[in-house]
């Protein structure tokens, strides 16, 4: 049997037929690697980003002190003042019809209101010391007020 038949295989082919030829490479060799989804500095990214995202959310909870009482007023008039804690439904007449806020332990908000669109209502319940509620078309204004050195102006209008 000579060299060349011991080479062939079964049927005539021949037996390289299916391997890359010399300069090819091979699919193990030239495939595209797939990177890993995530590196170690992906990760340690995601985990500083996450600690910042927590970090900024506490200290933005946490900057302002709970308040003791709320200042309405209606229309640029002081209508009163009333300590937070006490519940109480307290009735309050502007310009566009009557408002009921309500005081609790939990803070102050706008129960009911004449306007139209409801945004004072849906403004919800406040209790930070310098939060306010503020309903324009009955002329509306509820500031918590609290004890503490005053809060940092971030704005000023003129």
């Amino acid at each position: 049997m000579t060299c060349q038949q011991l080479c062939t295989p079964p049927g005539g082919g021949r037996a390289d037929a299916d391997r890359p030829g010399p300069g090819a490479r091979s699919h193990a060799e030239g495939a595209a690697r797939v990177p890993a989804p995530f590196t170690l500095a992906d990760r340690l990214l995601a985990v500083v980003v996450l600690l910042a995202t927590v970090t900024s959310l506490w200290w933005a909870r946490s900057g302002a002190a709970a308040g003791r009482q709320v200042r309405v007023e209606v229309a640029g008039r002081p209508e009163g003042c009333y300590p937070l804690g006490r519940p109480r439904q307290v009735r309050v007449r502007g310009p566009a019809g009557t408002s009921v806020i309500e005081i609790d332990a939990g803070g102050v908000r706008v129960r009911e209101a004449p306007c139209k669109d409801g945004l004072c209502r849906q403004q919800g319940r406040i209790h930070r010391r310098g939060a306010a509620v503020v309903c324009v078309p009955n002329r509306l204004v509820l500031v918590v007020e609290g004890d503490g050195p005053p809060l940092d102006v971030d704005a000023v209008v003129r």
